[in-house]
């Protein structure tokens, strides 16, 4: 599910606000927008994510990019970003956190060891 959250700061200008594919709110904040529909609020949690069918296991660098930008500035906010792939016939997953501007180390899941 979608939601839209504020632009991280940049050098040049451009959109207000992003879309995120899941976006987790403090206790009782339903979206960016507050009453008059000015964007104020900031999610506990960004997670982006994709789905990869040519077994490339990597993660996406501009989600994680932008992730450590966002965390930078928005220090209590956790990311993390997670793509699906396959590898030999299985679904695997590979993900990272981050938080305070910094990209944790990957982890994967799926695959029994």
């Amino acid at each position: 599910m979608e939601s839209a959250v504020r632009q991280v700061t940049r050098d040049k200008p451009g959109k207000k606000l992003v879309c995120k594919d899941l976006v987790i709110w403090p206790d009782g904040v339903h979206s960016v927008f507050d009453a008059q529909f000015q964007a104020v609020h900031t999610p506990l949690l960004i997670h982006e994510w994709k789905c990869r069918k040519n077994n490339r296991p990597g993660l996406y660098v501009d989600d994680l990019d932008w992730l450590c930008r966002f965390t930078a500035q928005f220090p209590d906010v956790m990311g993390l970003a997670t793509t699906l792939y396959r590898h030999q016939d299985q679904w695997q997953m590979r993900g990272a956190w981050v938080r305070h501007g910094e990209q944790e180390a990957p982890f994967e899941a799926g695959r029994p060891r």
